[in-house]
């Protein structure tokens, strides 16, 4: 007779998602544990605090003319980099309205139910995938770079060693860009979470700059 366990496996597997077909892999290379995280977190602080004490120069700092000058290399690269994240962040929103239009698959509110595409099936959203996977990555969007921006903010209020600001705030960019591509063509969770690791390593790196002006690290 089955145990309790094997009639819940079968169920799970059952129940189980099928993910959509892409080009990108979508099994991860390494087997993942929750002890991972805790190594994410470690690398995380550790990394940032070897790049202060050995790699990057000290903390230029100046009068606050200096730092949000326009002619500061440091202070345009977080406008561009700003630019680039916040224009980003409103076509995600453009990129769910159009496939909730060209699905007919408005259903947030129940007035916008059918007033999409009038030669197509009227649905709601979490029965279009399409829809349903541009809406989480605008939501992740959301979440992720208003703090992302605080962080390069905060960053360049101090003055920091410019090679470390240019490198954290581009290399935050790059890693969100190559995320949304990976999300959007469904490649694996473990591909995915390297890109968002890697903006969180960025974020963090700025505030430890921060730590660095005020003489912490």
């Amino acid at each position: 007779a089955r145990g309790i366990g094997n009639i819940k496996d079968v169920t799970m597997a059952v129940d189980a998602p099928v993910p959509p077909k892409s080009f990108l892999p979508q099994r991860p290379l390494l087997p993942m544990t929750h002890y991972h995280i805790i190594g994410f977190v470690v690398v995380f602080f550790a990394g940032n605090w070897a790049l202060v004490k050995y790699q990057f120069g000290p903390v230029v700092g100046g009068s606050f003319e200096q730092k949000f000058s326009i002619e500061n290399p440091t202070f345009r690269t977080f406008l561009l980099t700003s630019v680039i994240l916040l224009i980003k962040l409103i076509m995600h929103a453009f990129w769910t309205v159009f496939f909730a239009t060209k699905n007919n698959s408005f259903s947030k509110n129940p007035e916008d139910y059918n007033t999409g595409l009038a030669s197509v099936a009227p649905s709601k959203r979490e029965s279009d995938p399409e829809q349903d996977r541009a809406q989480r990555m605008h939501l992740n969007c959301l979440e992720n770079y208003p703090l992302a921006v605080l962080c390069h903010l905060i960053m360049v209020s101090v003055g920091p060693d410019p090679t470390a600001a240019s490198s954290f705030m581009w290399t935050y960019v790059g890693a969100r860009c190559v995320w949304a591509f990976w999300y959007w063509n469904a490649g694996s969770h473990e591909g995915r979470a390297i890109m968002y690791s890697t903006g969180i390593f960025c974020n963090i790196g700025c505030c430890f700059q921060v730590l660095a002006a005020l003489a912490i690290v």
